[in-house]
């Protein structure tokens, strides 16, 4: 089962294959002349971008500092983004990331937010997306449910936006009531006010069809592997293993 598994992410959920998938909608998504849906494949092995991107993530806490999966994500793509030379920018909260300018090639922006369990988020997403109506990029992507009641906003001055969905957050039992009645809300907003719709799975991919009649693109999470070692290499650092 642990090699199945193992053949399983080395297929269908590899670093590269995600990059290759997310640069494409970047790039479909920038031209003036993109259809409503666009069905986005990964090329068969790694070819390099067709144009510089400038992209802006909006939603999560920021880098450096590993809270939850978004911020790892931040590092692992942006910083591969950032590699192949498009502009990333990073919109972070302040007390959460260093006052740093850029890291791995990704330009920070460190702005304020309200230390609240029920307002954190919503305020520095919407600060976030205040501030980027100025800055000069071609996409502003926005990361899970909550984050994507805003994504309307760029798109007044003519900015394209994302949103990728990680999961349907108002199922999980924390935050009340009104937490889970505005993740309700962002669920709904995050299939009608972007210009695109990302999912990590084909469940909810499935779910926006038969719930909304819409389709979204399916962009499954890269994973790194390990290296597979024999369990006795513990005995060589000394360790009493009884």
């Amino acid at each position: 089962m642990g090699r199945a598994g193992l053949e399983l992410v080395r297929e269908n959920h590899s670093p590269e294959g995600h990059y290759q998938k997310l640069v494409a909608l970047y790039e479909k998504r920038a031209k003036p002349e993109d259809p409503k849906s666009i069905p986005v494949r990964a090329p068969k092995a790694f070819v390099p971008a067709k144009r510089k991107v400038r992209v802006a993530f909006i939603g999560a806490r920021g880098v450096i500092g590993k809270y939850s999966g978004l911020e790892s994500y931040y590092e692992e793509v942006g910083s591969r983004l950032a590699r192949a030379g498009h502009e990333v920018t990073i919109y972070c909260r302040s007390y959460f990331t260093p006052p740093l300018e850029s890291h791995n090639g990704m330009r920070l922006l460190r702005l304020p937010t309200i230390r609240s369990k029920r307002l954190e988020t919503a305020v520095h997403t919407l600060l976030s997306s205040v501030h980027v109506l100025s800055q000069r990029c071609d996409i502003v992507h926005y990361h899970a449910l909550g984050p994507s009641l805003f994504s309307f906003l760029p798109r007044i001055v003519g900015k394209k936006t994302v949103v990728t969905v990680q999961g349907l957050d108002w199922q999980r039992k924390k935050g009340g009531r009104f937490a889970s009645w505005v993740l309700r809300l962002g669920e709904a907003s995050a299939i009608r006010l972007p210009h695109q719709t990302m999912v990590v799975s084909q469940t909810l991919q499935r779910y926006y069809q038969n719930r909304y009649g819409k389709k979204t693109s399916h962009i499954p999470n890269g994973a790194s592997l390990r290296e597979i070692r024999n369990a006795k290499e513990i005995y060589k650092t000394g360790i009493d293993a009884r």
